[in-house]
């Protein structure tokens, strides 16, 4: 079984990026302004630290301006498909994976070996995203350039590991003082200086192994509120602005004049989005609510209206039909994935059923990050909405810059109101892996194990969860009480005239998944 499943995975990221001759994500600029000057980059939190192993290094804030300075096996294309990145080949067996890196160097001009990438496990595995490293047992070292990554059990997304929301780090360069920011890198910038409560600045990398990047220097200016970011923009006090599911953010930019589109921006005023795998969603604490957070989780789900969720974001949000309702997988699904239709699509609002499961009134507290628009206006309407349901909800906003998955995983409040990126797999494993992590397993443990003993869910994570798993995977979600999605949300850049390059992704990389081609300035 074991075999069958793997070589499942092995043909379905061949599709996408054949071994033999792997594609990369093209670098090269569109036609428009020459290289020039600095990019003034408006982003809506700074970082608690810029090292992605260190307490606080799984914010988003960290992984995305760490994106384009340190390098990663494998990258997502425009389509939202797993390219090799530094992988220049690989092949499949049972239970490993052989890579062999393509020529490339860390900004010192060391060369980026296979010693890195096993330097990269022994400390990712014990950081801030340490569970998603649980299911590989070594990172055996063939050569200089070549390593085999080997695993306990079937791994169905093992192309995100030292990717997409992880990296690559130097072995010869990392130390604690990278909470200040990182002294090499191998990707298009390296790190040039921050200024806290203001900004962190990226200049190009003249010795990146890729296409030479096209703009100087990128100044990232920490701008919480997304409308004070599209006034900046306005203005031209800032060049680019990113805003993730933040309420009808892409509405208000072509009112000021940003014409949408599909593709990299051109040179003009320009708005992109795309509905990545992003998602709004409520993680309950089943520790601290104890024998409640069955009772809890099921008046949340039939009380609250995924419909008026999705109308408070407008055209940043969409209604969920499954977690998620499109994923980037590798292969040909990829393009055109249908939506998938979970139990969770099947809740009928009804506050009289929700009143009915809570079997009395009860208060809880749910935490939320504090500053942005959709995450106030959400937890407000849950506040309200469950109210009639006899759930007094109080809201607790926290810093944005302290609202990260750790702080999740290991919180005391009951709930979390949590917008969750797509390097976060979304099917029952990952949320389980976490309960047992924060000691949740007595109502989230049950439920997984009743799935599994009566053949609802398969008996071990399994690659390639087609549109059926993931409705298996929601399904012992739901009765899990751990998690409640919410609502799928848009990615959005939007750039003033002159800059040409920019074009959103959705944030399973990040927003400057291609700086490298940034121009302008």
């Amino acid at each position: 079984m074991r075999i069958r499943i793997v070589v499942v995975a092995l043909w379905l990221l061949a599709a996408a990026c054949p071994s033999s001759e792997p594609a990369r994500p093209d670098p090269s600029p569109p036609a428009g302004p020459a290289p020039a000057g600095t990019i003034r980059f408006g982003y809506p939190a700074e970082p608690p630290t810029l090292d992605p192993i260190a307490q606080g290094g799984a914010s988003a804030a960290t992984r995305d301006l760490l994106r384009p300075i340190l390098p990663s096996l494998f990258a997502l294309d425009s389509g939202l498909r797993p390219v090799g990145d530094l992988a220049e080949s690989w092949a499949v067996s049972e239970d490993a994976v052989r890579i062999t890196l393509r020529d490339a160097a860390w900004s010192d001009g060391t060369p980026v070996s296979a010693s890195d990438v096993r330097f990269s496990w022994e400390h990712l595995r014990d950081g801030p995203t340490g569970l998603r490293y649980r299911p590989l047992r070594d990172v055996d070292v063939i050569g200089p350039k070549e390593f085999r990554l080997v695993f306990d059990e079937p791994v169905r997304r093992w192309w995100s590991l030292f990717s997409i929301d992880d990296f690559v780090l130097p072995a010869h360069a990392y130390d604690t003082d990278w909470r200040n920011g990182p002294t090499v890198g191998a990707g298009p910038f390296v790190f040039d200086g921050w200024t806290r409560g203001l900004s962190v600045r990226l200049v190009r990398n003249d010795a990146y192994s890729g296409e030479p990047a096209g703009a100087e220097a990128i100044e990232v200016l920490f701008v919480p509120d997304d409308e004070t970011r599209l006034q900046l923009l306005e203005r031209g006090e800032l060049d680019v602005v990113y805003a993730a599911g933040e309420a009808n953010f892409g509405a208000r930019a072509q009112a000021r004049g940003f014409e949408s589109t599909t593709g990299e921006a051109d040179g003009g005023p320009a708005l992109s989005g795309s509905w990545g795998p992003t998602w709004w969603e409520l993680d309950l604490n089943a520790a601290k609510l104890g024998d409640a957070a069955g009772s809890v989780a099921r008046a949340v789900a039939t009380g609250l209206d995924r419909t008026l969720v999705a109308e408070l974001l407008e055209d940043s949000g969409q209604v969920m039909h499954g977690i998620p309702a499109a994923f980037p997988v590798p292969g040909p699904r990829a393009a055109g994935e249908p939506p998938v239709d979970g139990p969770w699509s099947r809740y009928t609002p009804d506050l009289d059923a929700a009143r009915e499961a809570l079997g009395g009134s009860r208060t809880i507290t749910l935490t939320y990050a504090r500053g942005s628009s959709a995450a106030s206006g959400i937890a407000r309407m849950i506040h309200f909405r469950l109210l009639d349901a006899g759930l007094r909800v109080d809201l607790a906003g926290v810093d944005a810059d302290r609202f990260d998955t750790p702080m999740v995983a290991e919180g005391s409040a009951d709930a979390y109101l949590v917008l969750r990126r797509g390097a976060d797999a979304p099917d029952v494993w990952p949320y389980h892996a976490n309960a047992v992590a924060a000691g949740r397993v007595p109502t989230a443990g049950r439920a997984i194990e009743d799935a599994v003993s009566g053949g609802v869910l398969p008996s071990q994570p399994t690659p390639g969860l087609d549109a059926g798993d993931w409705t298996q995977a929601e399904s012992a979600l739901a009765a899990s009480g751990l998690v409640i999605p919410l609502a799928r949300v848009r990615t959005w850049l939007a750039v003033r005239d002159g800059i040409a390059g920019p074009h959103a992704l959705g944030t399973a990389s990040g927003p400057l998944w291609n700086a490298s081609a940034w121009r302008g300035g």
